[in-house]
């Protein structure tokens, strides 16, 4: 009983929070790659630099299925794009190698396309007319 009153209050909360249903906002890499697995795992990765991840939380949070994020996983281990941290039980936790060259390049790629769409989007809403009420 208790779970599921849990599990009731949580979607309420959910729906009191995001009334339109609509999907989550994407983030610039997202949006300008189209979606795919990788990108949404590298978009997760940057975001979230500082702290270290186990494949089954990237894959819950990113929405990328298990079985893409193990073949997504190979490539970055390969690549030097992450590495290993620590190691909790099972759970093994990896987090990005700011020390690989390749890595900060992206980042700042990707950061300079992040500043491009803000100011597009600052010009955008600084061009639309400021609607003013009259007084009764």
């Amino acid at each position: 009983m208790y779970k599921k009153y849990t599990k009731n209050v949580t979607f309420i909360c959910y729906r009191s929070l995001n009334t339109s249903m609509e999907e989550e906002p994407k983030s610039m890499i997202v949006e300008a790659l189209g979606g795919p697995p990788w990108a949404k795992v590298w978009d997760y990765f940057i975001t979230f630099r500082e702290m270290d991840h186990t494949r089954y939380h990237v894959a819950d949070t990113t929405g990328v299925a298990r079985l893409t994020i193990e073949k997504i996983w190979k490539k970055l281990l390969k690549l030097r794009f992450i590495i290993p941290t620590r190691k909790i039980g099972k759970a093994e936790y990896f987090r990005l190698n700011m020390k690989n060259s390749t890595v900060i390049a992206m980042i700042k790629m990707t950061n300079e396309i992040t500043r491009i769409a803000a100011y597009k989007e600052i010009a955008e809403i600084e061009a639309q007319p400021i609607p003013v009420r009259g007084y009764r």
